[in-house]
């Protein structure tokens, strides 16, 4: 249900705080193993905001040491493990029905009934979707969002960015960010307290599954902000390889694309 007194793509403003580090959450998965310059891509290319982009990230990464960060830590320490992985999996429940979506349109049905078969299958017999009942029965996570859809309708990348507050992105990205906010966070639940609390443990539960990989970045990157850049343009390269996006190939042309993930982030 939605509160006809809150617009659908409104965010609240402590959410705003919780996002950088939830962005940077996200790339947790490859952050790890990326390389400092990604294979395909000419940083110099696809970052021509740079100096700008380094000022905002300054201003985001202190936000994040001051705010999100100890939170998420508080989080870890607080909630056991099993707890936090249940969390995470109520979450990404909702993310399978997004994927789902964006399968469709891409014109990737099988993959769309997939990730359909499996938000069925963890909302019901996963006690809504707090168990990943759908990865024992074989149906892998394979993760879409909105702006890869609008990759495969043929509309560019564009240029590497950084949002105040809302972390790296690409101007592709960045147009479809409140359309994927919309469909994947808390605007169908009841009570400005209640969104309010289910989109600030959302990401709070993102940015403690980062806290991990930020201590390798830490220790062996000397430019966080380079190394955060490559591994978002690699992470969103390796995820074009999975689908029909029409920028993937301008942007690989003569290269070998990178191994492509089994499941989304």
């Amino acid at each position: 249900m939605h509160d006809p007194d809150r617009p659908r793509n409104a965010v609240p403003p402590i959410a705003r705080l919780w996002v950088a580090g939830a962005l940077l959450a996200g790339l947790g998965g490859c952050a790890s193993v990326a390389p400092a310059s990604p294979e395909g891509l000419d940083a110099a290319a696809h970052d021509p905001w740079e100096s700008a982009n380094r000022k905002v990230f300054a201003f985001n990464d202190s936000v994040d040491r001051a705010v999100v960060k100890p939170v998420a830590q508080a989080y870890v320490r607080a909630v056991p493990e099993p707890v936090r992985d249940s969390v995470g999996h109520f979450f990404g429940n909702l993310q399978d029905a997004w994927s789902a979506v964006n399968w469709g349109l891409q014109a990737q049905f099988d993959r769309g009934i997939e990730q359909g078969a499996r938000f069925v299958v963890n909302s019901t017999l996963g006690l809504g979707g707090l168990f990943d009942v759908g990865r024992h029965m074989g149906l892998a996570k394979s993760s879409q969002d909105f702006g890869q859809t609008l990759g495969v309708w043929g509309f560019a990348a564009g240029p590497y960015m950084v949002l105040p507050l809302l972390g790296p992105s690409t101007v592709r990205d960045s147009v479809a960010l409140p359309v994927n906010m919309v469909a994947t966070g808390s605007n169908f639940v009841d009570g400005k307290a209640a969104r309010a609390a289910l989109t600030g443990l959302d990401l709070t539960r993102q940015r403690s599954a980062f806290l991990a990989a930020e201590r390798t970045i830490d220790s062996i990157a000397l430019d966080r902000d380079t190394f955060i850049r490559d591994a978002y343009l690699q992470r969103r390269m390796a995820q074009r390889a999975l689908t029909n996006d029409k920028d993937f190939e301008a942007m690989t042309a003569g290269v070998e694309p990178p191994p492509s993930p089994a499941s989304g982030p």
